[in-house]
């Protein structure tokens, strides 16, 4: 896999009426977390989450909503994910007003 992104296709967002969530998507960075029981050994394991960005042009400045892009920047043609092998991302929505939501996404791979 050279590229990875996802797509929102659908998510509560402005503008909301009252008692629905009004959610952005957002960049956020890399970083690491301490899992345990893992399936793939014992004990506990530091993993790296990966990080994705909110695709931009246009400058979205209050966050991403309809049809904005997540992509995951080390996954890439010169840094793939190699057959077998996984990934864990790390997706963050900003709330500018709480209450019931939904999301959907769709996952966008180039081989």
């Amino acid at each position: 896999m050279t590229r990875l992104r996802f797509r929102v296709d659908q998510q509560t967002t402005f503008p909301a009426p009252s008692g629905t969530a009004d959610l952005r998507t957002r960049t956020t960075a890399d970083t690491t977390d301490n899992f345990s029981n893992l399936p793939c050994g014992t004990g506990t394991s530091v993993i790296t989450i990966l990080g994705t960005t909110l695709e931009q042009p246009p400058s979205q400045p209050n966050g991403g909503a309809f049809n904005g892009t997540f992509s995951v920047g080390t996954v890439t043609l010169g840094t793939p994910v190699p057959p077998g092998n996984a990934v864990i991302v790390r997706l963050l929505w900003g709330v500018q007003q709480t209450g019931k939501f939904r999301v959907g996404l769709n996952i966008e791979v180039l081989p």
